[in-house]
C-alpha cells in the first residue's frame, strides 16, 4: 500500500493508509513489550529483538529498545539506549507512556526524561486527540470544562458539541437543528443526540438517530439501546429481537455476538419462554465465556435438561475455578454434590489460608445443604464463642428459632441489637436485629422499618433479600407457607448464585415450588421495561 501510494492522489492515499497500518503494528508490538516488562516484571529483551525490523526506522526506536533493559534498570543502565534520542513533537499516547517508566534523571540526546515529560505535557494541552481522549472518559463537569478549553485547539471538533448535548441541554437545545446539520453525520454527535432525545421522551427521533449511527458504526451497545426502545414500545412484535440479531452480521469484537445472544436469550427467559431462549443461550455459551455458559445452564435447568446443565456447570468450575458446580448441585438437589464439594474445597485451599472465614462459611453452608442444621448451629455457637460476628449471630438466631430454642434465639438477637460492628466489613445484620425482633413479636414484616434500618448502607436491596430468607424460615416454622414462599422469592430470583439463592431454591422445592421457572426471575442480560 505504501509503494502503491506514491502516485495516489486520493484522500486518504494508499500510502497514508499503509503508514497507519504500519504504525498500528508497531504500537501493538511495543505495548506487548511494555506488558512483559512492567506488568509481568519479566525480561522483554527477546521480544524487542524480534520486533527490531519493524521499529528500526521509527523516530522513537531508542525508547522502544530501552524496553530490553532489565526491569528496574537505573539511569546508567538505560543510557546506552537513550543518549542519542532527541525529543521531537512528542505523541502523548506513545512517547509519554514510555517516559513514565524511566528514571527522571536519565539523559536523552537533548534533555532529561523529566524535561521530556514536561514537553509532552505541554503538547498534550494543545492536542485535539488528547482533548478527545479526556472528554470521552470525563465526568460531566470536567467534560464540559475540557470542551470549552478545546475550542483553542479545535473549535469545530464534533465531540465538543456532543458534550454540550449530553451535559448542557439548555445551551444545546436551541442549537440542535444547526448542530445536526453541521455535525450530524459524525457518529459521536448522532449518538449523543439520540440519547438526549430519548431522555427527553422523543423515542421516535431517538430511534431514527440510533439507526443512522448504526449505519455508520455498528456498535453492540447502540444495538442494545435501540432494542430497549423497541422493547419498551411493543415487546410483543419482537422488533427488539430482530435488532439484536443484526449484531450477528457485524464483526465479532469483544464477544459482541455472544453478548447480543445473551441479551436475546435472557429476555426470552425473563418472559418465561425458555424453549425459544435455548438457541440463543447456546450461542452465548459457545463463546466459552463463563457468563454465557452460566446463562445456558439457567435455561437448561428450567427446561429440565439436568444432565446437560450439570455437565456445563462442572466445566465452568474446572475452567474458571468457581463454585458454579457446587452451587448448582446444592440448589437443585441433583448431580454429583460430593464431587463438586471436593472441587470447592480444593479451590478454597488454593485461594485462602486454612481456618479463614471462607473455609468456615463453606463448611457451615454444606452442613445446611446436606441436612444437618443441628451441627450447623453447634458450629456457629463455637465460632461466636471465639469471635462475635453479626452475620453468624443472625444465622444462629434463625437456626435457634427453627429448632425451638427461643431463649437462646432472643438472647442472641438482644446481643446482636446492642452490638457495635465498628469496622466490621458487613454490619448490615446488626442493624436488622431490631427489625427481626419486631417481626418475631408481630408476625409481620414492616417494609418501612426494614428500609429505614438499612439507610445509608451499601447495596440495601441485597441485604433485604438476605434478611427475607430468614423471615421466610420463620414463617414456615409457624406454618405460614404462602408467606414463606413470598419471602423466599426475592433471594430465589437472583441472576447469579449466592448462599441466599442456594438455600431459597432448596426451601422453595421443599414447599412444592419450582424456582427455576419462577415468574419474575431476574436475568442480568435481559431487556426489561424499566430500561
Amino acid at each position: 500500500m505504501i509503494d502503491a501510494g506514491v502516485d495516489d492522489r486520493a484522500e486518504p492515499s494508499l500510502g497514508v493508509l499503509g503508514r497507519n497500518i504500519e504504525a498500528y503494528n508497531v504500537l501493538q508490538s511495543v505495548r506487548y513489550a511494555m506488558f512483559l516488562r512492567h506488568s509481568l516484571g519479566t525480561s522483554a529483551s527477546g521480544w524487542v529483538a524480534e520486533i527490531e525490523p519493524a521499529i528500526a526506522g521509527h523516530p522513537d526506536a531508542p525508547l522502544f529498545r530501552a524496553l530490553a533493559a532489565r526491569p528496574g534498570a537505573d539511569a546508567r543502565a538505560l543510557a546506552p539506549y537513550l543518549r542519542r534520542y532527541r525529543m521531537k513533537a512528542p505523541n502523548y499516547y506513545s512517547t509519554r507512556s514510555l517516559l513514565l517508566n524511566l528514571p527522571r534523571s536519565t539523559k536523552l540526546g537533548d534533555m532529561t526524561v523529566q524535561e521530556a515529560k514536561l514537553v509532552a505535557d505541554g503538547v498534550r494541552r494543545a492536542s485535539e486527540i488528547m482533548f478527545i481522549r479526556q472528554v470521552a472518559w470525563a465526568e460531566s463537569a470536567t467534560a464540559l470544562q475540557l470542551s470549552n478549553w478545546m475550542a483553542s485547539a479545535s473549535r469545530n471538533a464534533p465531540i465538543r458539541f456532543a458534550t454540550y448535548i449530553r451535559y448542557d441541554w439548555e445551551r444545546a437545545k436551541p442549537n440542535m437543528d444547526q448542530w445536526l446539520r453541521q455535525y450530524g453525520e459524525n457518529p459521536v454527535v448522532m449518538r449523543a443526540a439520540a440519547e438526549r432525545y430519548l431522555k427527553e421522551g422523543d423515542r421516535e427521533r431517538a430511534e431514527e438517530l440510533f439507526e443512522a449511527y448504526l449505519a455508520a458504526a455498528p456498535e453492540l451497545e447502540v444495538f442494545r439501546q435501540l432494542a430497549r426502545i423497541q422493547y419498551a414500545r411493543a415487546p410483543e412484535d419482537e422488533r427488539w429481537l430482530a435488532t439484536l440479531a443484526r449484531v450477528m452480521d457485524t464483526a465479532d469484537y469483544g464477544l459482541s455476538h455472544a453478548s447480543a445472544a445473551a441479551n436475546i436469550g435472557a429476555t426470552l427467559m425473563w418472559r418465561g419462554d425458555f424453549s425459544r431462549a435455548e438457541e440463543w443461550t447456546e450461542r452465548a455459551a459457545a463463546s466459552g465465556a463463563a457468563w454465557g455458559m452460566q446463562l445456558h445452564v439457567e435455561c437448561l435447568t428450567a427446561l429440565g435438561k439436568y444432565d446437560d446443565a450439570e455437565q456445563i456447570t462442572a466445566e465452568i468450575s474446572h475452567r474458571y475455578r468457581s463454585d458454579s458446580w457446587y452451587d448448582w448441585c446444592a440448589e437443585n438437589g441433583r448431580g454429583r454434590l460430593a464431587d463438586a464439594w471436593d472441587l470447592k474445597q480444593a479451590r478454597l485451599r488454593q485461594s485462602y489460608p486454612a481456618g479463614s472465614r471462607k473455609h468456615e462459611f463453606a463448611e457451615f453452608l454444606h452442613l445446611l445443604v446436606t441436612g444437618e442444621p443441628q451441627r450447623a448451629r453447634l458450629l456457629l455457637e463455637e465460632r461466636l464463642a471465639k469471635r462475635f460476628s453479626s452475620f453468624d449471630a443472625m444465622w444462629l438466631a434463625s437456626l435457634c428459632d427453627e429448632q425451638g430454642l427461643t431463649e437462646q434465639r432472643d438472647a442472641t438477637l438482644k446481643k446482636l441489637a446492642e452490638y457495635d460492628p465498628g469496622e466490621e466489613p458487613k454490619p448490615g445484620f446488626s442493624r436488622l436485629a431490631p427489625v427481626m425482633q419486631n417481626f418475631l413479636a408481630s408476625g409481620k414484616l414492616d417494609e418501612a422499618i426494614l428500609t429505614a434500618a438499612l439507610e445509608g448502607i451499601e447495596r440495601p436491596e441485597a441485604w433485604k433479600s438476605a434478611f427475607r430468607y430468614f423471615v421466610g424460615v420463620s414463617h414456615m416454622t409457624r406454618g405460614r407457607r404462602d408467606k414463606a414462599i413470598g419471602a423466599w422469592r426475592h433471594a430465589a430470583a437472583f441472576s447469579l448464585s449466592s448462599w441466599e439463592r442456594v438455600l431459597a431454591w432448596r426451601r422453595l422445592r421443599d414447599a412444592g415450588v419450582e424456582p427455576a421457572t419462577l415468574e419474575g426471575r431476574y436475568f442480568e442480560y435481559a431487556l426489561r421495561p424499566a430500561e
